[in-house]
């Protein structure tokens, strides 16, 4: 099944709040896909029966997001409604930059190598709504960007270089890419102040813009911390500035009940993609495409703690896994990575599994181990070392690991 994840959030900085959004289209392998069709034709049927395209076109644009999901738990025929709602929005949404064809070789794109959109998309997709010259803003590691670009180029994009980059996209690719690997990386070669971006390519197609923006290890640590760019200077003004003129109140600090309260999305605690305070949605699939999928970018393992130092203002802590294949932020990723280490499951896997799978089976052991880590530590109060101790026992690591 193909399932959309959505996660916004208020972060607080020193002067204002900007909007965290994330956009991620993921897959899961599911062995009943036929069935999984089956019922999405029986609920679009049933849904028609109720008037869905009166529902769609006058009803819902004018509901809040959670005023949505909220109908959406009154019972299952309105919570069908609410999903294929969703599902319609973000399909105008990628159509105003892709075909259908392209759209659908799109979300392989970021399943295959973890695109994730981000920016002002992510603000319309809830709203409903379609900002005048907007951009659509994409997000992968630097080390998948060749793959983004020349889908961008195929399409019929053209790169359009900054002050800086002058020549073609390879070119320009090539050159940051050696950067990349020899950590000799400087924050002049894009203009951007953000943590952990590696370069940024416009494209153009009839006026329509695309930013690609690369990252150095995971694309979730720029998301992440865009709350902490400084506040000063003119370019973050005129982004906030962008916000207030599309109706959005920015604020300086959460209450002491938003950040204590449980159903807040701003309480101090753990936090992860897909958790039960993110909206994940059903996507159609697209089973002639499916199968070029290989290793879906697991979204849903990135993690951090949300704290709050003395003065109220929110950290967003992490630390790095690297995979061969993809890089993730985990909360707590040192100290997991190091009772992984410690425990030799790793050199033992890497006798008994290299030779048969490759070097994917990193990632996918990272991930599951992870996973467990991240569902035992919101599910005790004992704290991090509990958590790892409990991972750590053999009856519960190996058969884990083994299962990949």
């Amino acid at each position: 099944m193909w399932t959309l994840t959505l996660f916004a959030s208020f972060v607080a900085i020193s002067c204002a709040a900007l909007f965290l959004h994330l956009v991620v289209l993921s897959v899961e392998e599911k062995s009943s896909l036929p069935n999984t069709i089956l019922r999405w034709r029986c609920c679009i049927g049933f849904i028609q029966d109720e008037h869905f395209d009166l529902l769609e076109s006058h009803i819902f644009p004018l509901l809040s997001p959670l005023d949505l999901v909220c109908l959406g738990k009154v019972d299952k025929a309105k919570n069908t409604a609410v999903e294929l709602f969703f599902a319609s929005q973000l399909k105008k949404l990628l159509s105003h930059y892709f075909t259908e064809e392209e759209a659908n070789k799109f979300r392989l794109l970021q399943a295959e190598f973890g695109v994730l959109i981000s920016g002002s998309s992510g603000v319309q997709f809830f709203e409903c709504v379609r900002y005048p010259d907007s951009d659509l803003d994409l997000y992968v590691e630097h080390k998948h960007c060749h793959a983004v670009g020349q889908f961008l180029l195929a399409a019929g994009y053209t790169f359009i270089p900054r002050e800086k980059q002058k020549d073609g996209f390879y070119e320009v690719l090539s050159r940051v890419s050696e950067a990349v690997r020899q950590c000799e990386f400087e924050e002049s070669m894009t203009g951007y102040h953000c943590r952990g971006i590696a370069d940024v390519y416009d494209f153009s197609r009839n006026g329509i813009q695309v930013q690609l923006i690369t990252s150095k290890k995971s694309p979730m640590e720029v998301i992440l911390s865009f709350h902490s760019i400084t506040t000063s200077g003119s370019g973050q003004e005129v982004g906030r500035g962008k916000y207030r003129d599309r109706g959005w109140k920015l604020f300086e600090y959460p209450s002491a009940f938003e950040v204590t309260d449980s159903e807040s999305e701003f309480q101090a605690g753990l936090r992860w993609v897909g958790d039960r305070k993110c909206l994940t949605l059903p996507l159609s699939p697209i089973p002639s495409l499916a199968a070029f999928v290989k290793f879906p970018y697991p979204v849903h393992i990135n993690s951090w703690n949300m704290k709050y130092d003395r003065d109220n203002e929110a950290h967003l802590e992490h630390d790095f896994l690297l995979g061969p294949v993809f890089s993730y932020c985990a909360a707590g990723g040192d100290a997991f990575l190091k009772a992984l280490n410690e425990s030799g499951v790793h050199n033992e896997l890497d006798r008994l599994i290299t030779p048969v799978k490759g070097t994917v089976w990193v990632d996918k052991l990272l991930v599951a181990l992870l996973q467990k880590y991240q569902e035992r530590l919101s599910s005790t109060r004992n704290g991090s070392d509990a958590a790892l101790e409990w991972l750590m026992k053999p009856d519960i690591l190996y058969p884990a690991a083994l299962s990949l």
